[in-house]
């Protein structure tokens, strides 16, 4: 694991080589980069599932009222119900 705690303390000796801390922030600003995406894929595929659910629990029309419609208990599904114009069905 990388330690990038001389980027925030101003009063660290690294802190004052430029080129360490130039290529420290390019490190650190890849690496937030790719687990800021992999958390966005999580919530994506979490909400992809809870929508299913959802559809799934409403029936076809025509099918009769004997079905009970799935509530999501999930915190961030109303958050990111913006996706689901992106969802193929």
């Amino acid at each position: 694991m990388l330690n990038f705690n001389f980027l925030f303390f101003i009063c660290n000796i690294l802190f004052s080589l430029s080129k360490l801390t130039s290529t420290a922030y390019d490190t650190f600003k890849k690496l937030l980069r790719v687990e800021i995406e992999h958390r966005f894929t999580q919530l994506r595929q979490r909400f992809v599932k809870e929508r299913k659910k959802v559809i799934q629990s409403q029936g076809r029309s025509g099918a009769g009222a004997s079905y009970q419609i799935y509530t999501p208990q999930w915190d961030l599904y109303n958050d990111l119900m913006f996706l689901a114009d992106t969802i193929k069905h």
